[in-house]
């Protein structure tokens, strides 16, 4: 997700995420034209988890409801925000400790993410006398542009995704 800061960013890194912070999350998606109620999904780390679960708004009856507070309370569950469902993921990237990228974006935003498994490679080198071993992993994203729905716009963007910093 490092590509989306140069556009569309909300909060501090470090710094749990406010209840503005997401509502202007949503306010960059709908400005481009997304439905929140359409292929749009919020990730968030574990940590920034901890934080929402803090807020009210995801956890008080008044506002999820008998069924979302329990589910809150009892399962540590959140299930949606303005229309699009919550995920948790410990695989967003942390740029240092404390620190943690988590996201709201469409899923046209990405053409393709995948991960293979790591490869392991053993090889003798005879100058050295020695045992060579290596292990890698291949993953690989591309980023979609798009043309807003502004009239006369000739700039494609990633206006599908915006990045929030938080914990």
């Amino acid at each position: 997700m490092r590509s989306l800061r140069h556009s569309q960013t909300v909060g501090v890194l470090g710094v749990e995420v406010t209840y503005d912070n997401l509502l202007r999350a949503v306010q960059y998606l709908e400005d481009a034209g997304y439905d929140m109620g359409s292929d749009v999904t919020w990730f968030f780390s574990p940590a920034q988890k901890a934080g929402i679960m803090k807020m009210d708004t995801f956890i008080n009856a008044s506002y999820v409801g008998e069924e979302g507070a329990r589910m809150a309370h009892e399962k540590a569950t959140i299930g949606t925000f303005q229309g699009a469902p919550i995920k948790i993921s410990n695989l967003l990237t942390a740029p240092a400790a404390g620190q943690h990228d988590n996201v709201l974006f469409h899923k046209e935003t990405f053409a393709l993410v995948m991960a293979q498994e790591p490869e392991t490679v053993l090889d003798s080198i005879a100058l050295d006398i020695a045992d060579v071993v290596v292990q890698h992993q291949i993953s690989g994203v591309a980023e979609i542009d798009r043309y807003s729905e502004t009239p006369g716009n000739i700039t494609a963007t990633d206006e599908g995704g915006v990045w929030i910093q938080g914990v």
